[in-house]
């Protein structure tokens, strides 16, 4: 083994307010792979860990945009029963400036941008060989069409959103 791959959860750094991030957890872990000579795989992750059939750890989305959501839930992906997903954002906000004065694509932006400069030397060093972007459900490019906890059944058909 030479690395390890590890999920930076969007829910955990700016969990509260926004633009406010604490990077803090995550630099005393990189601390330890650094010490132990290994690589890392960081997974920017958007979505809520949890939340379905078997899940026990849950990291919602941040308390910023729960709070928008909660007001304003149409920025979830919602099925022809009116189900909301609130795992992650839906597409249709990307443009929208919904979110304290920022678009949907400007807060995966600006958390990426945080990342960069609050661990640069983690990226100089070569300790980070590789960034990963998860944006949709579980962390996969794909709309919440299956969801388990709303009844759905593998090898069932998924549902538009």
């Amino acid at each position: 083994m030479d690395g390890v791959k590890v999920n930076v959860w969007w829910g955990i750094v700016e969990g509260n307010d926004p633009k406010i991030y604490d990077w803090r957890a995550y630099r005393s872990l990189f601390q330890l792979i650094q010490e132990e000579d290994l690589k890392l795989q960081a997974v920017m992750s958007f979505h809520q860990c949890g939340g379905n059939v078997g899940d026990i750890v849950t990291i919602p989305l941040p308390k910023c945009v729960r709070d928008i959501g909660a007001t304003n839930p149409d920025i979830y992906y919602t099925n022809r029963r009116g189900s909301r997903d609130v795992g992650c954002l839906s597409s249709g906000v990307d443009l929208e400036t919904l979110f304290h004065g920022r678009m949907g694509l400007q807060l995966y932006r600006d958390f990426m941008k945080s990342f960069r400069d609050n661990m640069s030397d983690f990226l100089a060093f070569g300790m980070i060989t590789e960034i990963e972007v998860g944006i949709g459900p579980c962390g996969e490019l794909r709309h919440p069409s299956y969801p388990q906890n709303k009844g759905w059944v593998f090898p069932g058909i998924g549902e538009f959103q």
